[in-house]
C-alpha cells in the first residue's frame, strides 16, 4: 500500500514541482515542450535516485523525534496519512494551476503526524522544534541566495555578453563560451560529488528506520 501512495505521490510531485523548474525554460521558449519533458523526466530521475538519498532518509527522524523507537506498524500508518495529505494538497494545487513547494507539503504533513503522536504516545515523542526551525530558516534563506546569484550571474552576463558598445562581437563571443563553460564544469562537478559511488548516501541508507 506504501509503494502504491508513494508513486502517486510522485506523481502529484512531478506535476506540479518538476512544471516549476520547467516553467522558466518554456516560458522563455529555450526549447520545445516535449523536448523539456523528456529531459525534466530524465534528469528528474537521475537527481531522485542518486541524490536524494540522504533527505529521504533525514528527513522523517528531523522533523518527529524518536520515529525509531515507533513499531513498524505505527510509521506506516505515519507515513501513509502524510503521503495521502500530501498528494491530496499538491494535486489539488496542480489543478488550480497553484505553483508549490513539495518539500514544504511533505515536511508540514510530518508535522501533523508529529502532532498527532504528541496526545497518542507518551511525551517523548513529537516535533523536534530545533530541526523544523532549520528547515524554515532554509527556506528562507535559500530564496535569497538563488535571488543574489542570479542577479550577478544575468548581470555579469548583460554586462560582457549583451554590452556592444564596450565590446566587440569576438569578445562577446568568448566571454559567452567561457561563463557557459564555467557553468556547465561547475554543474558537472556538483553532480558528479552527489553520484559518486558513497558520497551521495546517507550512512543510514539500506538500514530500516524501525525500531523493531
Amino acid at each position: 500500500v506504501i509503494a502504491i501512495i508513494s508513486f502517486f505521490l510522485a506523481f502529484a510531485v512531478g506535476s506540479n514541482d518538476a512544471a516549476n523548474g520547467l516553467a522558466t525554460s518554456y516560458g522563455s521558449r529555450a526549447a520545445p515542450l516535449k523536448y523539456l519533458l523528456i529531459g525534466g523526466a530524465i534528469f528528474e530521475f537521475i537527481g531522485a535516485y542518486f541524490c536524494s538519498s540522504k533527505v529521504a532518509a533525514a528527513l522523517p527522524g528531523k522533523v518527529i523525534t524518536n520515529i525509531s523507537d515507533y513499531s513498524e506498524i505505527e510509521q506506516d500508518q505515519m507515513m501513509i496519512g502524510t503521503s495521502v495529505s500530501c498528494f491530496l494538497f499538491i494535486i489539488g494545487s496542480s489543478f488550480i494551476g497553484m505553483p508549490i513547494s513539495g518539500t514544504t507539503t511533505i515536511v508540514a504533513g510530518l508535522i501533523g503526524a508529529g502532532l498527532v503522536a504528541v496526545f497518542c504516545y507518551p511525551v517523548n515523542y513529537g516535533i523536534n522544534w530545533v530541526e523544523l526551525a532549520t528547515i524554515v530558516a532554509y527556506w528562507v534563506i535559500s530564496p535569497l541566495v538563488a535571488c543574489l546569484i542570479s542577479l550577478s550571474l544575468f548581470s555579469l552576463v548583460c554586462y560582457l555578453t549583451l554590452d556592444g558598445s564596450k565590446w566587440s562581437l569576438a569578445a562577446r563571443i568568448r566571454w559567452l563560451t567561457l561563463i557557459a563553460g564555467v557553468s556547465l564544469t561547475f554543474l558537472a562537478l556538483l553532480v558528479a560529488s552527489l553520484t559518486w559511488p558513497g558520497r551521495g548516501k546517507s550512512p543510514d541508507e539500506g538500514k530500516t528506520i524501525y525500531g523493531s
